[in-house]
């Protein structure tokens, strides 16, 4: 029946793919490649959840390939230009806009044109935009600016109000994660640093607005403060635009760049098509590996899953890296917000015994490496951040709920019991905690937290009062972390790799990277036959709505699914 099934989807798939590809581009001389940043895009290219309720098997291009494809496209015979398509919110974080930022500056010294059409045009987008010759915005369309915030949500009150009791267990000043359900509002502390991560953060957004679009950064900031871009007019008054056009217009002033007739269209390339269509050089040949691991999404103590970290699985990884005799350097690719604290110290312990199996090891941090992901990058020979990283977060938490009070009064059930001594029963959320039960958690929290600053000053070469100085589950920008010396230095991927090869005196190596990416219909087969078991098909549907319209709530439910000590930092930024 299985079987019966998975013919018929995979044909269903195939029939579809078969039908939607006379609208795909194909990599034909005179070619423009279409950057498209509203959709995902994680660090590597595949890593997102399968959805098998869209029969999607296409794939879906990383941000580390996106890069590597728009410099393979500055030399590429084939490819006459850019155009960029931002969307009204671009789903690139923090570091990733910087990095694709800089990989179009690269692009444009090859002297092809790069254009950006909008039509409504968020900051994210509008960052990215900046780079271009041309910015292009629909006549009705607007233009955001408004500085940045950020908006938290509590659940406190909600709570109080289901009698449910939060069983909550930190150290750490700063060490917020738990605060949306343990008060009402933002403390002193986590007010204190969310206000000075959005400044640096803000003070390097102008700064690259400025540079690219030759505007007064003063300027740039009054117009945010007192909201003066209303309309594509204000926007173009303003000079944050170019030119006011409608689609068929800008396709017009494409078609004279590439020297086409008005009537003949413009060959597109998406970047999964041109993924498709390009095989980017790799050196087979040589002996010597460079092994890169892509440490992407939440850390949990199983087996992983795609965007997410299984201690379990990335312990093997390591270890295979330092088993392989060829294998000369490991590149760390760090893309989380932490998650368990076990699984953390399981990977820190395989990269100390990397190293002294005398394989370099060099972290490249993306949009996050905080917490747990700050945990497992500390022990590295080489850091690299991006200015834009948020990283620290140097603190743990437990939480356990009892949910006692809210059975008896909201559904009328209650438990008893019967033991043999005051503590026999383990730690359930249907039974409040003993006062010995709770010193047992704060002491096992306090514990890892102690283990964690001892990582981290062996790791960075500080003394201990320093680290605890420094921890307190405080976050920072990656420019704040090179200040800190958390970070060597600020840089990104291709930096870190040619780093690592530099380190262990590579001349001529090959990469291999784990996890291994996986065509669409390869995890469109494991999704149905069972093998990502972490999730059903319907539950990681509905994760991807979620994700869109209720983030918090998503965030508030990986917290509470994990009762272990977690090291994780206590929000997720998204760029609107």
């Amino acid at each position: 029946m299985i079987g019966l099934i998975l013919i018929s989807l995979v044909t269903a798939s195939t029939i579809g793919s078969m039908f939607m590809k006379k609208d795909k581009g194909s990599l034909e001389s005179n070619s423009v490649l279409r950057l498209d940043f509203n959709q995902l895009m994680p660090d590597r290219t595949n890593n997102i959840k399968s959805n098998f309720m869209s029969l999607n098997n296409s794939t879906t291009v990383g941000l580390v390939d996106a890069l590597r494809l728009i410099r393979n496209a500055k030399t590429d015979p084939n490819i006459s230009g850019i155009l960029i398509n931002p969307g009204s919110s671009t789903m690139l974080g923090t570091s990733g806009l910087k990095d694709m930022n800089e990989a179009i500056k690269e692009f444009k010294t090859s002297n092809k044109f790069v254009y950006s059409y909008v039509e409504d045009l968020g900051k994210g987008g509008y960052y990215i935009s900046t780079v271009a010759d041309k910015i292009f915005l629909n006549p009705i369309g607007s233009v955001e600016w408004r500085g940045n915030g950020m908006v938290l949500t509590y659940f406190k009150n909600l709570l109080d109000k289901l009698n449910i009791k939060m069983n909550i267990f930190y150290v750490g000043k700063f060490k917020s994660a738990t605060e949306p359900l343990r008060s009402d509002k933002m403390s002193p502390e986590n007010r204190k640093q969310l206000k000075e991560f959005l400044s640096d953060f803000n003070n390097s957004y102008v700064k690259e607005v400025a540079i690219n679009r030759n505007l007064d950064p003063q300027l740039l900031n009054d117009l945010a403060n007192n909201l003066s871009i209303h309309t594509a007019e204000d926007a173009l008054k303003y000079k944050f635009v170019d030119k006011l056009a409608y689609q068929d217009e800008v396709f017009d002033d494409i078609k004279a760049k590439l020297k086409i007739a008005v009537d003949k269209k413009i060959n597109f390339i998406s970047l999964n098509e041109y993924y498709d269509a390009t095989t980017l050089k790799k050196d087979y040949s040589a002996r010597d590996k460079v092994v890169v691991i892509y440490a992407e999404g939440e850390i949990n103590d199983g087996n992983s899953s795609e965007g997410e970290v299984g201690g379990q699985k990335y312990v093997q990884y390591l270890r295979k890296a330092r088993y392989d005799k060829d294998v000369k350097a490991v590149v760390l690719r760090v893309n989380s917000p932490g998650g368990s604290a076990y699984a953390s110290e399981q990977m820190w312990h395989e990269i100390d015994m990397l190293k002294k199996a005398g394989k370099k090891v060099v972290v490249s941090m993306g949009d996050y490496a905080a917490s747990g992901g700050y945990y497992i990058s500390c022990n590295a020979d080489k850091i690299f951040a991006s200015p834009n990283t948020i990283t620290g977060s140097i603190g743990v938490f437990g939480l356990i709920p009892d949910i006692s009070g809210f059975m008896k009064d909201k559904l009328y059930v209650t438990t008893d019991t019967v033991q043999t001594g005051p503590n026999a029963i383990p730690i359930n959320p249907f039974i409040p905690m003993s006062p010995t039960q709770r010193e047992f958690i704060q002491k096992s929290v306090e514990r890892t937290y102690h283990l964690f600053l001892s990582r981290v000053a062996e790791g960075r070469h500080l003394p201990a009062t320093v680290v605890d100085s420094l921890a307190q589950g405080r976050i920072y920008s990656g420019t704040a972390a090179l200040k800190l010396k958390l970070v060597d230095q600020i840089g990104n991927m291709e930096d870190a790799l040619k780093s690592a090869a530099s380190m262990a005196s590579l001349k001529e190596y090959r990469t291999v990277e784990y996890p291994e990416p996986k065509e669409g219909l390869v995890r469109l087969i494991e999704q149905i036959t069972g093998e990502n078991k972490d999730e059903d098909l319907l539950n990681s549907a509905l994760r991807s709505e979620l994700s869109k319209i209720a983030p918090e709530y998503l965030d508030a439910r990986n917290i509470m699914n994990n009762n272990s000590v977690q090291a994780r930092i206590p929000f997720i930024i998204k760029l609107h």
